[in-house]
C-alpha cells in the first residue's frame, strides 16, 4: 500500500503564468479541490488510485472526475481503498454518472466542493 503526499500549487490560477503550456482542466480541477481541502494525502496501489484522502483520521477519499460520462470502473479506487469510510466524487456540470448505488459514493460539482468540507467539519 502507497499513501504519499502530494504537492498542489497554493492558487489553481497559477497555470496563467506557464503559457504556452497549460495544463488540461482535470489537472487545474485537482489542484482547486486540494486546495480548498486542504489536502495533502493520496493513495496508489496496482494501478488503483484515490486523488485525495482527507479527514481526521484520513478515513475519507475524495475522486476528482471531469469526464463526460463516468462509470464504475472510474471509481474502482474508491472501491477498492479499505481504509476509507466515506467516499465522494467531484464531478464538473453535465457529467453522466453510471454508477450502482450499493457502492455508497457521494456525488458533488466542482463548484460544490466546499460542502464536502462542511460535512467532514475540516473548517479550520
Amino acid at each position: 500500500m502507497r499513501r504519499g503526499k502530494r504537492y498542489y500549487p497554493y492558487f489553481s490560477n497559477l497555470h496563467l503564468y506557464t503559457s504556452p503550456f497549460i495544463p488540461d482542466f482535470s489537472l487545474q480541477a485537482e489542484t482547486e479541490v486540494a486546495e480548498k481541502l486542504d489536502a495533502k494525502y493520496f493513495w496508489n496501489e496496482q494501478n488503483k488510485e484515490v486523488d485525495f484522502i482527507v479527514g481526521p483520521n484520513l478515513t475519507t477519499g475524495v475522486e476528482v472526475k471531469m469526464k463526460n460520462y463516468i462509470g464504475n470502473r472510474d471509481v474502482r479506487g474508491l472501491l477498492d481503498f479499505k481504509r476509507i469510510n466515506k467516499r465522494f466524487l467531484v464531478i464538473k456540470i453535465g457529467s453522466k454518472v453510471v454508477i450502482d448505488h450499493k457502492f455508497n459514493i457521494t456525488t458533488r460539482f466542482l463548484h460544490d466542493i466546499v460542502s464536502i468540507k462542511t460535512e467532514l467539519n475540516l473548517n479550520n
